[in-house]
């Protein structure tokens, strides 16, 4: 799942006020093509592949950021919007290479973003709050 950062909401944010807030932002964007062409990394963090034109994923974020001007992405603590799938975290040299070594032999992958995930992040984990589909009108979707 290619992703990138919306706003982040605390967990007791999440009502359903702003589910329903959320679901008909999302159905007014529409699904899109896209294909992961590169592998990078932020640098002592993760290995990551990037999309070839991260356009329609930087304007999806603004979108919802200007929406939900309360919640910016990271929390405001990175400037910049970067698009993409992380492969892994690195946590030595010889991580980091077999990381790149595994995100090289996945390049290029045709994708399609058909939604979006509100992701719960504790710090030790990822967990999957509610998924909303982009340009229909129902909540959940499948292949994000």
């Amino acid at each position: 799942m290619s992703h990138t950062p919306l706003p982040f909401v605390p967990p007791d944010a999440v009502d359903g006020g702003l589910s329903t807030a959320l679901a008909g932002h999302f159905r007014g964007e529409s699904p899109f093509p896209y294909r992961l062409t590169e592998v990078r990394s932020f640098p002592g963090n993760v290995v990551y592949l990037a999309p070839d034109e991260p356009g329609r994923f930087q304007r999806l974020t603004e979108s919802t950021c200007d929406r939900f001007p309360g919640y910016p992405p990271y929390g405001g603590k990175y400037s910049g919007i970067t698009p993409h799938m992380t492969v892994g975290k690195i946590r030595s040299d010889e991580v980091e290479a077999a990381l790149r070594l595994a995100g090289q032999q996945a390049v290029p992958l045709l994708c399609h973003a058909r939604g979006v995930r509100l992701i719960l992040n504790d710090g030790r984990s990822f967990r999957t709050m509610e998924r909303f589909s982009l340009g229909t009108n129902g909540l959940g979707v499948g292949d994000e």
